[in-house]
């Protein structure tokens, strides 16, 4: 049995694997700390949440003061602005090579991806839904869907453990690809 699935870290480092925290260093510092702060975000519903929410002292919130704790509201907004999975200089280029959008977050994707699919075998009751990420950005391959609660977003496709929710394997629609002719 793999040591790792003892702990929270050994977990954490499972999914987060140090090949993948190295991709994140070469572009941007104290990543692990970062990390931990969009997990526990997403656990208490941050994306319907402000980022100054989640750093304030008031009566209502002070169970975030794991934020607080961790790093700075500023240093936090600072590593949103500046995080980068690439070299943005090479990545036209390999955009036009593989005709693959998804160049920006690719290896580190791809990476997420093995990892999912490496720790957890499903016996049964897998599904595979489709989902849409909100996004208001700029993204060349963001989706508008009339019949969606969120209509503007990434198109994900996910394939889960209906038991227990584990995302089992994923992938992103990136727009189609047209092949030219000679």
């Amino acid at each position: 049995m793999d040591e790792r699935k003892d702990s929270i870290i050994g977990l954490f480092s499972l999914f987060l694997p140090p090949e993948m925290l190295d991709v994140f260093c070469r572009h941007t510092n104290e990543m692990a700390a970062f990390i931990a702060l969009l997990i526990a975000a997403g656990n208490i519903h941050g994306n319907q949440t402000t980022i100054p929410a989640l750093w304030t002292s008031q009566p209502a919130f002070l169970n975030q003061f794991f934020f607080t704790a961790t790093m700075s509201r500023s240093r936090f907004q600072l590593l949103c602005e500046f995080l980068r999975f690439d070299d943005k200089i090479t990545r036209c280029t390999r955009i036009e090579e593989s005709g693959d959008k998804l160049q920006a977050i690719k290896e580190v994707f791809d990476m997420f991806v093995k990892a999912c699919i490496q720790n957890y075998s499903p016996k049964e009751n897998s599904s595979v839904d489709e989902r849409i990420a909100a996004l208001r950005g700029k993204c060349p391959f963001r989706v508008y869907m009339k019949s969606a609660t969120e209509q503007y977003g990434i198109k994900i496709w996910i394939c889960f453990v209906s038991a227990n929710g584990y995302v089992s394997n994923l992938q992103v629609y990136n727009g189609v690809r047209t092949i030219n002719a000679k």
